[in-house]
């Protein structure tokens, strides 16, 4: 064979069928023959003469050709084979493919021996050619399918409707020696869901490959779909079968609970999330999830809208209520969840009350009024007003309120405490400091809440001197 168009001195490798490497050697014995090992020269055009190639790679001259000539293996099977030269450094490459034909039988002799050949098929050009012949002192060394594991497989139960395609791995195994060609079929037409990731291929005997077997149930109906896979070999020995079996069922979820109910406080808190179990009654089956709500706020969420349930197995999805984020006043909303396999569909009915917001109440002063030398007292020491307030939780609050305070019209009150939280009923004493360097002046005193604030007046007269 004849290589050009590669870099110069760059290094090449020959692989067989884009499957199996080449490896180089002198001379081999056929007790020792390898898979992939053929004997092979390179011709050096400083010495003009051919020498022994030894390796896994040849090297290409300074106008970046080759010439190399390989005795062809006569453990490989008759019929059409390619020859791949890839160079190591970049994606060059470039292809020979050739075809090996039996051999006329000779005139029969005390020194004849049957020879091989080799007809050359070129995929560019320079035109290649190229011969081969072999002289095997016995019988050459043959190889042929031995197994394929597991002999049977089964996809299923399936939800019908199920859109994932289905994989399951099988081993082709190959015994004797030298490479085996071979071939898978089945009738595509009785079972068009079936699909190989490969259907032929050479295997180096002895050895095993892995191939990868799909079943897709598209739009199958519920039903056992069965089919048989062949798997020959270039050696003419019995095919091995393959059993491959498809079941869809038709598909069914169940939820648990079958409904769901939340109570939040409004302006206060949102419920405490809930955990819906989704279960495939049947087969494997996909599924998803939408929200209906009567309400443009979208104040439910699902931690998953979508899934795969494996054969009566279930999966738990968290439904979640933001009242707050999407501030929703007291009342009663209603919604649904919606879940979907194919055909069958489950609705999951979900109230949600929001109670009224906790009030704040102003027990002293009643009036809402403080007035200095009246309500409050005067500290010489620091110069200011203590006036106290008490303020509380309506009894009738359904949730704890937490409350701040604030002032305006004179700078430097101080509040203490100055914010809490208040169960139902519970009240809370505050000393206000007011500045009394401040008078004659006023101020507000302000208390807020969740759902209501309320205020206090404050005033005062000039200190007597």
């Amino acid at each position: 064979m004849h290589g050009s168009h590669f870099l110069p001195g760059s290094t090449v490798t020959l692989t067989l069928d884009h499957h199996l490497p080449l490896h180089f050697s002198g001379s081999i014995a056929p007790q020792q023959q390898q898979p992939g090992a053929v004997a092979a020269e390179l011709f050096n055009p400083v010495t003009l003469a051919w020498q022994t190639l030894e390796g896994n790679s040849l090297q290409t001259r300074g106008d970046g050709t080759f010439d190399a000539t390989l005795t062809i293996d006569p453990a490989w099977p008759l019929g059409q084979h390619s020859i791949q030269a890839q160079e190591a450094l970049t994606s060059r490459s470039a292809s020979l493919t050739f075809t090996i034909v039996r051999a006329t039988p000779p005139t029969p002799s005390a020194t004849a021996s049957p020879t091989p050949t080799v007809e050359v098929s070129p995929s560019s050009s320079p035109t290649p050619t190229a011969t081969a012949t072999a002289t095997p002192t016995s019988t050459p060394p043959t190889g042929g399918l031995s197994c394929v594991n597991p002999s049977a497989v089964t996809f299923g139960p399936l939800s019908a409707g199920y859109g994932t395609p289905i994989e399951q791995s099988i081993t082709l195994c190959a015994s004797g020696s030298g490479a085996v060609g071979w071939t898978a079929s089945w009738d595509s037409q009785q079972a068009p869901w079936l699909s190989l990731s490969t259907t032929s291929g050479l295997l180096a005997a002895p050895g095993e490959e892995q191939i990868s077997l799909s079943a897709s149930v598209g739009t199958l109906a519920a039903g056992r779909y069965s089919t048989e896979i062949s798997f020959s070999d270039d050696a003419g020995h019995p095919a091995l079968l393959l059993q491959v079996t498809l079941i869809v069922v038709n598909p069914c979820l169940s939820a648990s609970p079958t409904s769901l109910s939340f109570t939040a406080v409004a302006s206060t808190s949102d419920p405490a999330p809930q955990t819906l179990t989704i279960q495939s009654c049947s087969g494997q089956e996909s599924w998803s999830a939408a929200l209906q709500l009567e309400t443009k706020q979208v104040w439910l969420h699902l931690s998953s809208n979508s899934g795969t349930l494996s054969a009566n197995r279930s999966t738990s999805i968290t439904v979640t209520v933001n009242s707050l984020q999407t501030n929703l006043s007291a009342g009663s909303y209603q919604g649904k969840i919606l879940l979907s396999s194919g055909q069958s569909q489950v609705t999951i009915p979900v109230t949600l009350t929001v109670q009224p917001p906790p009030t704040l109440i102003l027990e002293t002063p009643q009036s809402g009024i403080l007035q200095a030398d009246k309500d409050c007292q005067f500290t010489s020491l620091e110069t200011s007003w203590l006036c106290p307030v008490t303020i509380g939780a309506a009894s009738q609050n359904v949730a704890a309120l937490n409350w701040s305070s604030s002032s305006s019209g004179v700078s430097g009150i101080t509040f203490t405490p100055a914010a809490g939280t208040l169960p139902p009923g519970q009240t809370v004493s505050i000393q206000v400091m007011i500045p009394g360097k401040a008078c004659p002046s006023s101020a507000v005193l302000l208390f807020e809440g969740p759902a209501n604030s309320v205020e206090v007046t404050w005033s005062c007269s000039p200190i007597a001197s």
